[in-house]
């Protein structure tokens, strides 16, 4: 063989083995790729620390930093929450019930419950006030433990003096939860879910119902939606938190919120067996516990995503969309833009909505008039100056107006 053949073998070789050790790589990397997926989930959104954490839920908590940004995989979930099915023991309990305080149906009944229970290992943890037992209200006391009791004070009023009476008796904690949703989805859903109640609705009912209620009483929904805070803050009992629904089921935000949510909990004396930090998690009645491990955050992630898929709001922008803190977008970023491109920007906009609640609202996106939305901004504008000592609720009430004036749909 002739030199020349020679060295072109040799080169034949030489790139044999560039390919191998190429492809050698290629296999490594996507063997350890792969074994990343096998043991976590990328989040969609990316988790963020709430900066003002202290200020957003009133109850003067410690700022607890950012969770981890990755989901442990569903197999594993199962095996951390089944480890914590055992619970708090009913039998005995020397705590006070917690009021949860909404307008109606911000956060449907069966997930409160099986949030509260899921956290604390109780049997029937959350309850709402107006549940019957063999015929008899029970008004959250019974034979269980309660941790939270839900209400819709004063859309059902409690006669006067009522709330007080309770808390001179000692029969509730002193400080409560106000669960909040921005009012351009909240009144539907109350609407809405008083028909499924009581009219056999199933799904959201016919458009045009919705905005022949809604015409006919709009500015009483807004009223009764403010009532909810002014009425509870005339009575003695102090805002422990808001627990945000916006927050509480997106993922940037949730399994924060969650934490917070534990933090509450634990201070007002409930043993809490999710997100202790500990391995085995158990905890006495007041709260202390002896977890030796370091699972806690794994534990708040898992319970986080099975509350509730369906009620889960999740976060997806298009590439053309600027987010904010109160999770809208707004793609009008241009203030000179023309009539026509605003219509363009609203559409897209539109479009945002439909993909962010299209779980919810499968059919349409709750529409408002133009007068409608002004209202709303007034009534809201409004609260921010009347409770301007309450700057947690102030942080809220201008997310929820940014929100509106960018996102509302007008029909």
């Amino acid at each position: 063989m002739g030199s020349e053949a020679i060295e072109k073998v040799g080169r034949g070789d030489k790139k044999r083995k560039e390919i191998m050790v190429v492809v050698f790589g290629i296999f490594l990397l996507f063997f350890f790729v792969s074994e990343e997926k096998l043991t976590e989930i990328e989040l969609p959104g990316a988790m963020h620390q709430m900066t003002n954490r202290d200020q957003n839920t009133g109850n003067g908590g410690t700022n607890i930093g950012t969770l981890s940004m990755k989901l442990p995989t569903q197999a594993k979930c199962n095996v951390v929450l089944k480890s914590k099915e055992a619970g708090a023991s009913d039998k005995e309990w020397t705590t006070k019930p917690i009021w949860l305080n909404m307008y109606p149906d911000t956060i449907n009944e069966k997930v409160h419950k099986r949030l509260i229970n899921s956290l604390t290992g109780t049997k029937a943890g959350g309850k709402s006030y107006y549940a019957s037992s063999k015929g008899t209200l029970r008004h959250c006391i019974g034979n269980t433990q309660t941790v939270t009791c839900s209400n819709i004070h004063p859309r059902v009023p409690f006669r006067e003096g009522q709330l007080d009476e309770k808390l001179e008796k000692g029969l509730f904690y002193d400080k409560y939860i106000m669960m909040v949703r921005n009012p351009m989805f909240g009144l539907f859903v109350g609407y809405n879910a008083k028909a499924q109640k009581y009219s056999g609705l199933v799904g959201q009912g016919p458009e045009e119902d919705w905005k022949k209620l809604r015409d006919e009483y709009f500015e009483s929904m807004v009223d009764d939606w403010k009532d909810l805070f002014v009425s509870w803050r005339k009575t003695k009992y102090n805002v422990g938190m808001y627990l945000v629904y916006e927050d509480l089921f997106r993922y940037s935000t949730g399994p924060d919120t969650l934490q917070t949510l534990v933090s509450f909990l634990r201070n007002a004396g409930f043993g809490v067996i999710i997100g202790d930090g500990g391995g085995d998690g158990n905890r006495n009645g007041n709260g202390n516990g002896n977890g030796n491990g370091n699972g806690g955050d794994d534990e708040i992630l898992c319970l986080w995503h099975n509350i509730d898929p369906k009620d889960r709001m999740q976060e997806r922008y298009s590439s053309n969309s600027n987010s904010n803190d109160s999770g809208s977008t707004n793609t009008d970023t241009n203030a000179n833009t023309s009539a026509s491109d605003k219509a363009v920007h609203y559409e897209v906009a539109s479009n945002e909505l439909i993909l962010k609640y299209k779980d919810e609202f499968p059919d349409y996106i709750p529409s408002y008039t133009a007068s409608q939305k002004e209202h709303f901004l007034k009534v809201m504008n409004d609260m921010v100056e009347e409770f301007n000592d309450d700057a947690a609720l102030v942080t809220i009430l201008k997310r929820y107006i940014e929100d509106i004036q960018a996102n509302i749909r007008i029909e």
